[in-house]
């Protein structure tokens, strides 16, 4: 075998194993096409002119991928050197490829081509959130998020009916976000999920490029590609655990639940924007009221506490109204804690009375919707903050000596307030 022989039988499988795949060194071997000594002689030639790399498993646990970009070819000759065993593999670098690639052989699949072309697998590509709006629209689509990690799916029902297009029968196991440096915020796929797309769906998700420089969410970048636990919690978590620990609070405690409701999973509407619109937002500022003020449960607080309020009206009689949970919260925590801070409790209502009122905008006037991008910074703010509130009246209940279990029990990242804001 000469140096022309290895180049286009290590393109060949690369081009035509399915998936990209690098040619193992020892099946060359073993098979007789080239002992170890000559295999070698060729190689370092090749590895120096950029035309070939050898993939040691070294960086990334399955070799007979292209996980990340070939090392330095300096690099590559002194492992090569000092290598003991026949378990290395070899790959056409992109350069090569350039050469042999017709473009036209990929016509439609825009990042299959990039991975024909040399991109590692595990290159990720932004896109604007748009692209994932589709999906979520389509109830024959499946997607998940906790703001940090995603997966697209079709439902059982679409994916075994005749009359769904099979092109449109597509999946992205596990995607991610991104963020530019101004937190500008996008979703982030890896190549080889993305080459998984039907055609007309890799032209979909093309119409969404970004351009510019995004980074992999930290905690995505963590569990994807060092195979490591989160650093944090995602603030969508970590809003239904404080709702469930609360609840578990008053239990040990023997009072009623404060919330009606603090189901384990969060409703999909507790999230992020992806569309950067007033129908969006406030959407997101009911479903965040209804979880809060609106699920404040009446029968929590003693007789004490007054369920009814007076007033006179106009004509001088005496009108009996319900009292707000709002109220009712308040002088209850007064009541019964005396803090060293008293801005935690004063801040933490003040939060929910902007979402009572925000919600009470277009529940009583008509609201003309629009896109405006300024609103993916406020939803971000007021989700903080809102986290921030039921947080402080879980560090306010935890006071309490019979509360003690509980926390002892919680997630560590959400005990400490470790939650990523974006």
């Amino acid at each position: 075998m000469n140096s022309e022989e290895l180049i286009n039988i290590t393109v060949a499988h690369y081009l035509e194993s399915g998936d990209f795949n690098g040619l193992p060194a020892n099946e060359m071997i073993d098979d007789g096409v080239a002992d170890r000594a000559s295999l070698l002689e060729l190689l370092r030639p090749l590895i120096k002119q950029d035309l070939l790399a050898v993939n040691f498993g070294d960086r990334h646990p399955n070799p007979f991928i292209r996980a990340f970009p070939d090392q330095p070819p300096e690099d590559q000759l002194a492992k090569l050197e000092t290598l003991k065993r026949n378990y290395f593999v070899l790959y056409p670098t992109p350069s090569l490829l350039k050469e042999r690639v017709k473009p036209s052989d990929y016509e439609g699949r825009p990042f299959t081509l990039r991975l024909a072309l040399g991109a590692p697998q595990l290159e990720y590509v932004s896109f604007d959130l748009s692209v994932i709006d589709h999906y979520r629209r389509d109830p024959r689509y499946r997607l998940w998020s906790n703001d940090v990690a995603a997966t697209l799916s079709v439902c059982d029902d679409a994916y075994e009916s005749s009359t769904f297009p099979e092109k449109h029968k597509v999946m992205i196991q596990h995607f991610g976000f991104s963020y530019d440096e101004d937190l500008r915020r996008a979703v982030a796929v890896f190549l080889t999920d993305l080459d998984g797309l039907s055609p007309e769906h890799q032209q979909i998700w093309y119409a969404y490029l970004l351009s510019g420089d995004f980074i992999l969410h930290p905690d995505y970048y963590r569990a994807a590609i060092l195979g490591e636990w989160e650093e944090k919690a995602s603030l969508r978590d970590a809003f239904a655990e404080e709702l469930k620990t609360i609840n578990a609070m008053c239990s040990a405690i023997g009072w009623p639940n404060l919330f009606r409701n603090a189901d384990e999973e969060s409703p999909k509407e507790l999230a992020f924007l992806i569309r950067p619109t007033v129908d969006e937002f406030n959407t997101f500022v009911q479903t965040l009221d209804k979880l809060l003020s609106d699920n404040i449960n009446c029968n929590f607080f003693p007789k004490s506490i007054a369920r009814e309020v007076e007033s006179v009206r106009t004509d001088g009689k005496i009108e009996v109204k319900p009292r707000g949970t709002i109220q009712m919260l308040e002088e209850w925590l007064q009541t019964n804690f005396r803090l060293r801070d008293p801005s935690l409790l004063s801040q933490s209502l003040k939060t929910l009375r902007e979402v009572r009122k925000l919600r009470s905008i277009p529940a009583h006037t008509k609201v003309q919707d629009f896109f405006d991008e300024t609103l993916f910074e406020k939803q971000r703010q007021l989700f903080v903050r809102s986290y921030d509130a039921l947080r402080s009246i879980r560090l306010i209940l935890q006071i309490h000596p019979l509360a003690a279990p509980v926390r002892e029990k919680m997630n560590r990242r959400v005990y400490n307030g470790e939650i990523w804001s974006h």
